[in-house]
């Protein structure tokens, strides 16, 4: 008889019935086990399809997913299945063939496929072909293929062929073949082929091929073959074989086949041509092939011809010009100075 009563209270305390209609639970105040579409639960979660989700705190087993305009609730714990997807996820959320939320993805998200939120990314993001956000990547994302956000990038992003920001990345970016950042880059990047930054790149930057920024590059560059900037390339900058800037170049810079701006400061070094473009200035120490200032050369500059239009330096060359000198001193060979 007692053995009787006390079933009956357990029974009574666990409800084990689909009574409220979203599942059948072995909980206590919605909290426990359920095999169901429960809209609330805490504690183990088993469902096939996840449908009008509203909060889950635990672990969530979800065995198919949802469409992607079905997408809904919040899901704190651990988010388990061939493709969970909700609202919000956060903690650890795997996925067999891929994941998905619809506003932000919070915690370590696991994706053989793919994983992407709609709104941000915060934590650890692994897509086996690519991971991507509408909005931020706060952290750590990877995709084998490629990797993307359509805001900023805070931390580390590796994209297998290709990565996108569409704003600024500040961090570390890896891109296999190519890279673009929408904005401003500050940190360090490296692809394979070509990066593009629509603004600014502050930092290291690391290309095959080619590199360009809307507007300035500052730190330590290295192209394989060009690289160039709408106003200003400043600091340690090495191209395979050509580099321009709308404004100036400043610091210590190495062009194969050559290099040109309005303005160059500091050391530059060519195989063939350093360029300083009409009413610009050459402050420094060059050496080239051909060294041609349409301005004020500042400075010393070592080429097997010289030739500027105001000269305040010393030239050293085969033939040296300076075309505003005195007629006997314009064109020299071997040295030409003027202080």
């Amino acid at each position: 008889m007692k053995i009787r009563i006390l079933l009956l209270t357990v029974l009574f305390m666990f409800t084990t019935a689909f009574a409220d209609g979203d599942g059948l639970k072995i909980a206590v105040k919605n909290t426990g086990i359920c095999f169901g579409n429960s809209k609330n639960f805490n504690g183990l979660r088993i469902n096939t399809v996840d449908r009008n989700v509203e909060r889950i705190r635990g672990i969530n087993v979800t065995l198919w997913p949802v469409g992607s305009n079905e997408m809904s609730g919040d899901v704190t714990g651990a988010s388990i299945g061939v493709m969970p997807m909700a609202a919000r996820m956060s903690g650890l959320n795997f996925g067999l063939l891929g994941l998905g939320s619809e506003e932000n993805l919070n915690g370590i998200s696991l994706g053989l496929f793919g994983a992407g939120a709609g709104g941000n990314i915060n934590g650890l993001a692994f897509g086996g072909l690519g991971a991507g956000s509408g909005g931020d990547i706060n952290g750590l994302a990877f995709g084998l293929a490629g990797m993307g956000a359509g805001g900023s990038l805070r931390g580390l992003g590796l994209g297998g062929f290709g990565m996108g920001v569409g704003e600024d990345l500040t961090g570390v970016g890896l891109g296999g073949f190519g890279m673009g950042v929408g904005r401003d880059m500050k940190g360090f990047s490296m692809s394979l082929f070509g990066s593009g930054f629509g603004r600014n790149m502050t930092g290291i930057s690391v290309t095959g091929i080619g590199m360009g920024a809307g507007e300035s590059m500052n730190g330590l560059m290295f192209s394989g073959i060009g690289m160039g900037a709408g106003t200003r390339i400043q600091g340690i900058a090495v191209s395979g074989l050509g580099m321009g800037a709308g404004e100036s170049i400043r610091g210590l810079a190495f062009a194969g086949l050559g290099m040109g701006s309005k303005n160059l400061q500091g050391i530059m070094l060519s195989f063939g041509r350093i360029m300083v473009l009409d009413g610009g200035e050459f402050m420094g120490i060059g050496a080239s092939a051909y060294n041609r200032i349409d301005g004020q050369q500042t400075g010393v500059l070592f080429g097997l011809v010289n030739r500027t239009k105001t000269l305040t330096g010393v030239q050293i060359g085969l033939i040296n010009i300076v075309e505003e000198n005195p007629k006997p001193f314009r064109v020299l060979p071997f040295i030409n100075a003027s202080l």
